[in-house]
């Protein structure tokens, strides 16, 4: 299966844990 260009990719930057900061990158059009 193959990805369209236009679809967002969505990725959780930081490890679970107690006290960890969430970061959430998107990117994408």
């Amino acid at each position: 299966m193959l990805a369209r260009h236009t679809d967002p990719i969505i990725a959780i930057a930081t490890a679970p844990g107690r006290g960890a900061v969430g970061i959430v990158r998107v990117s994408g059009k």
